[in-house]
């Protein structure tokens, strides 16, 4: 499947948060997804769970978002 329409140059750093038993998502076509992007940062951050992630594992993406994305954040 070729992603790249979905665009691959960003100016912003982006992160992919995927749960890794999700069936709406497979994993490796956002993988695929994310080594096309051309970005200063990229980062794919698989994590334990179905397509909720951000719902069924609450702290665990809390966790995630404070240990990933704060520190950009406190850059700008």
């Amino acid at each position: 499947m070729n992603v790249a329409f979905l665009g691959t140059d960003f100016q912003l750093p982006i992160l992919f948060f995927q749960g890794t038993e999700g069936a709406d998502t497979p994993t490796w076509l956002a993988r695929e997804y994310v080594d096309k992007i051309h970005v200063s940062r990229k980062e794919y951050v698989p994590m334990k769970g179905g397509h909720f992630v951000v719902w069924n594992s609450p702290g665990q993406f809390l966790k995630e978002l404070v240990t990933r994305v704060r520190p950009l954040a406190m850059q700008t």
